[in-house]
C-alpha cells in the first residue's frame, strides 16, 4: 500500500426524502445523482497536508 490520502466522493445537492418510496434498485440507483452533485478529491500532498478540490478526472457513470 502507498502512503497518503486519495480520496472521492460524491455529495448531491438534492432532498432524498422521495427516495424512501422507490422500491425498484436500477430506478434509485439511476436518480441518485439527479441534478446537482459535487464531485470532490481529497489527497495528500508532498508535506502530508490533505487539499480538498474539484474532482475533474471523475468517470460520467459512478458505480458503487
Amino acid at each position: 500500500m502507498t502512503k497518503g490520502t486519495n480520496i472521492t466522493i460524491d455529495v448531491p445537492l438534492r432532498n432524498p426524502m422521495g427516495d424512501s418510496t422507490i422500491t425498484d434498485k436500477a430506478e434509485l440507483q439511476k436518480k441518485r445523482f439527479k441534478g446537482i452533485v459535487l464531485h470532490l478529491l481529497a489527497k495528500a500532498d508532498e508535506t502530508g497536508k490533505v487539499k480538498i478540490g474539484l474532482n475533474k478526472n471523475r468517470k460520467d457513470n459512478p458505480k458503487n
